[in-house]
């Protein structure tokens, strides 16, 4: 365990992780600028986690200098996809003692692989950073967050947002053509309701998807019913957690979630799906949460799961306070009724 760390530590961090992310960006644009879709799209290798294509390849690969410059000046222990699954994550510098790192950091180096590497939408950087509490580090522990966008080829503008625990959120968009950066305002829909607007449950895959499209389908039905809303209900899916939570966070989405995880756990689901969402997807949901976004668990508990890639992580993100009380009783009522929540 070390000393508590002070707002001018975790503000050195954020400045930290920023960077790191803008040169991870950075080589990744290049990449995309001089190889073929083909090859950025071709399998690497199978991790424990996920699939490794060559493009998250050359986000590790980006990744480590700057892990290693950070480490070299107090030591850190990182859990990140494709970054020592095996053994519980890599240690910078590799002779640091595990029991007295400084921080400990969850990275995903690319949220939404398959979107970026087809060039059909931008993807994410993602880092959560807790300090070191003398025991394993949970979601819940983190303090400070970053997620930095990953344009496709021809997007010339991007965003970076960050947040430290209980001091808000804050986000910039850059202009990649002029260098230009503005302050970008962080405002969740104000919406109370759902007509018009977008509100999706994560169905990416075959397995289980006409069970969640179900569900889904229901709560939105009884929803409309109870508060006599006949507009449209749109449904975006956008394969990417932290792409998921820039939706709810800028105001563009009402609702989003992933219950995969709530299926893959029950002796009732048909169709069973093979994964769901993992701890280093949600690094940064500390954002979401600070700019006001509702998280919860995918029963409606506090969101919370160790720093690992592989344990299977449901989630729910509504845009307001509001949105979550009328919605929550009815998803959690559906799940229940389908044999997903205990009675």
């Amino acid at each position: 365990m070390t000393p508590s760390p002070s707002p001018e530590d975790l503000e050195r961090v954020i400045d930290r992780v920023r960077a790191l992310h803008v040169q991870v960006r950075d080589r990744l644009i290049e990449a995309m600028t001089v190889s073929s879709v083909e090859h950025l799209a071709g399998i690497d290798r199978c991790g424990l986690d996920d699939t490794i294509y060559r493009i998250d390849v050359e986000a590790e690969e980006a990744l480590v200098p700057g892990l290693t410059a950070w480490g070299g000046e107090e030591p850190i222990h990182v859990v990140a996809e494709g970054m020592g699954e095996e053994t519980g994550g890599v240690l910078f510098p590799s002779n640091a003692d595990a029991d007295a790192v400084r921080w400990h950091v969850l990275i995903d180096p690319i949220d939404g692989t398959r979107g970026l590497m087809y060039a059909k939408r931008s993807a994410w950087i993602v880092t959560g950073v807790a300090p070191n509490v003398g025991r394993p580090p949970r979601l819940a522990d983190i303090q400070v967050a970053v997620q930095t966008e990953i344009p496709t080829p021809k997007q010339t503008r991007v965003d970076q947002l960050w947040a430290q625990r209980s001091a808000g959120a804050l986000a910039v968009r850059e202009d990649l053509v002029t260098g230009g950066v503005a302050p970008l305002s962080l405002r969740p829909s104000r919406a109370i309701g759902l007509a018009d607007g977008f509100a999706s449950l994560s169905k990416f895959f075959l397995e289980s998807k006409a069970e969640l499209a179900a569900i889904e389908q229901s709560v939105w039905r009884r929803f409309q019913a109870q508060h006599s809303e006949n507009g449209m209900i749109f449904d975006d899916q956008y394969v990417s957690s932290a792409g998921q939570l820039h939706e709810l966070t800028v105001g563009h989405d009402r609702v989003n979630g992933d219950l995969r995880a709530v299926l893959l756990t029950s002796g009732e689901a048909p169709d069973r799906p093979r994964t769901g969402v993992h701890p280093y997807d949600l690094a940064a949901v500390l954002i979401a949460q600070e700019a006001g976004v509702e998280v919860t668990g995918g029963h409606g508990e506090p969101l919370d799961a160790p720093f690992d890639t592989t344990s299977d992580v449901a989630w729910l993100g509504y845009a307001n306070r509001a949105l979550r009380e009328k919605l929550e009783p009815l998803i959690l009522d559906e799940l229940r009724r389908r044999g997903y929540v205990p009675n």
